[in-house]
């Protein structure tokens, strides 16, 4: 009788040690799932925060971008922008342009020719002025420029002259002068061409002289 409970005995100190083994896996296994929970809400954490600055980092470097721009841009106005200046007055010229109905003398081209060359003589220009006195004063003579241009304004003839003869004060004369032909200048070329309607002369008056020995400058 002894022996049979002896034997339910070690049955049961058996059992007994699995079930003690039993419960320290169940103990081992929840540590392992509460350290699992832990990894899992850590490494959910990590993912949210890679998340959340996977989307802001974009966003800031952009702002970060275009404020740069505009910084640059604002900066290139800045330094293309100059406090405006005052422009310096230009000196009044003492030589003044005139046509044929300013100015101390006046000119206006009436009539314009050419003379082909022969018999050894040059090939000319010919022309025909009127001149007018605009001064209260008789002229005894003057010196100056003659220009004359085509309609687009450019030069096609450009002479320092003289003149001397009386042109009484209000008064208009006819005047006739001539210019050998240079055909290596362009503008004399055109000049020859070009009819009278698409031509305007122009004298610059430099220096009038009075007959009583006066001189005026302009």
């Amino acid at each position: 009788m002894e022996t049979g409970l002896e034997e339910r005995l070690e049955k049961l100190e058996a059992a007994s040690a699995k079930g003690r083994e039993f419960v320290a896996r169940i103990d081992t296994l929840e540590k392992k799932t509460k350290s699992l929970k832990r990894w899992v809400i850590i490494l959910t954490g990590i993912s949210v925060v890679s998340l959340v600055l996977a989307v802001l980092v974009p966003m800031i470097m952009s702002t970060h971008n275009v404020t740069d721009e505009v910084g640059t841009a604002e900066g290139a106005a800045t330094a293309s922008y100059t406090e405006p200046q005052e422009q310096a007055q230009e000196e009044p010229r003492t030589e003044v342009r005139n046509d044929k109905v300013s100015g101390p003398i006046g000119l206006e081209l009436t009539h314009k020719n050419f003379w082909v060359a022969a018999g050894g003589e040059p090939a000319q220009h010919a022309f025909v002025f009127n001149l007018t006195n605009h001064l209260d004063r008789d002229v005894k003579a003057f010196t100056g420029q003659l220009i004359i241009v085509n309609y687009f304004d450019q030069v096609l003839l450009s002479e320092d002259i003289t003149y001397e003869d009386l042109i009484k004060a209000g008064e208009t004369i006819e005047w006739s002068a001539t210019k050998v032909f240079n055909r290596f200048v362009a503008g004399e070329a055109e000049l020859k061409e070009r009819p009278l309607k698409e031509l305007t002369a122009r004298l610059i008056v430099k220096q009038v002289m009075y007959p009583d020995g006066k001189r005026d400058w302009f």
